[in-house]
């Protein structure tokens, strides 16, 4: 691992530090962590990488890091690219964030589309395993409801499988979008 990967992680670590995952007692850091390993089987592209890492923290933790701080540390690309995968907290409304979101992927690169398959794929599976423990509680958690979900993470993969080379990770995140879809 460089430094530059190294220090990444301890800008996020700091970032999220004491954030948890929707509705439970697991530190949000371990979804960078997640995320992380599902990235580097799609790319070894050290900006996608830190990039990938740093993927939440203008959104979850704007007190804490601006984009200005990640290109003074991390350079022009990272920012870009954490910039592009995060959400506009501008608008209001769950679904107009939402298609917000499809849209930048529909108009992003490869880079972009691996890093939200990354971050999609590790929420998918956490949702799921979550799901298999409580049940449709499950959706209190969220600012949305459950067929609202199903539907973020199917448009998801339908844009992604036209950004994408076919791929391993990719083909488990189409499964893991059939379970959901199944609940």
């Amino acid at each position: 691992m460089s430094d530059r990967l190294f220090h990444a992680i301890n800008v996020a670590a700091v970032a999220h530090d004491g954030q948890y995952r929707k509705g439970s007692a697991v530190p949000y850091f371990s979804h960078i962590c997640g995320v992380l390993f599902v990235l580097a089987q799609l790319s070894t592209d050290e900006d996608v990488l830190v990039a990938g890492v740093l993927h939440d923290v203008i959104e979850d933790a704007p007190e804490k890091t601006s984009l200005a701080e990640i290109e003074a540390e991390f350079g022009g690309r990272v920012a870009q690219l954490v910039a592009a995968v995060t959400k506009d907290e501008a608008l209001a409304d769950w679904q107009d964030r939402a298609n917000a979101y499809i849209s930048m992927i529909e108009n992003a690169d490869s880079d972009v589309a691996c890093i939200v398959l990354a971050d999609k794929f590790h929420n998918l599976h956490s949702i799921l395993a979550d799901h298999a423990k409580c049940g449709e509680r499950l959706w209190e958690r969220f600012n949305s409801t459950k067929q609202q979900q199903q539907w973020w993470y199917a448009q998801v993969l339908q844009v992604l499988k036209s950004k994408l080379d076919p791929n391993p990770m990719l083909d488990e995140y189409e499964r893991l979008v059939a379970r959901l879809l199944e609940l």
